[in-house]
C-alpha cells in the first residue's frame, strides 16, 4: 500500500482512504518506514510502455527506538524472480554481526 503519490508511477492519482490510514499509523506509533537503497517500486503489473504500473507496496517499519539504541538497519530490494513483487531484505548490524 502506498502512503504518498511519489511511490506509484501509473494508475490513480491520488491516495485513497487505506493509504491515508496507514501513513497516520506510521507517523502517530512514530515508526520509521525504510527507505531501499537501491530503488522505490517494489511492484509492477507486468505491462510494458503507458500500460505500466508500478508501487512501493512492501515495506519495513521500524520502531523509533531502533535509531537510538545506535543499530545500523539498512533495506534493498532483491533480484526480481519473475513473480510482479522484488523481494527485500533489512539487514540489522550490530555490534561486530550482521543479522
Amino acid at each position: 500500500m502506498i502512503t504518498q503519490l511519489e511511490e506509484n508511477g501509473g494508475g490513480r492519482n491520488k491516495l485513497d482512504s487505506e493509504s491515508t490510514h496507514l501513513k497516520n499509523f506510521i507517523q502517530s506509533n512514530w515508526l520509521i518506514d525504510m527507505p531501499f537503497n537501491n530503488g522505490i517500486y517494489t511492484w509492477n503489473n507486468r505491462r510494458v510502455s503507458t500500460q505500466q504500473i508500478v508501487s512501493h507496496l512492501d515495506r519495513f517499519l521500524l520502531s523509533d527506538n531502533a535509531i537510538h539504541l545506535g543499530e545500523d538497519p539498512s533495506s534493498s530490494m532483491l533480484p526480481l524472480s519473475g513473480l510482479d513483487n522484488w523481494p527485500i531484505s533489512l539487514q540489522w548490524k550490530r555490534s561486530g554481526n550482521t543479522t
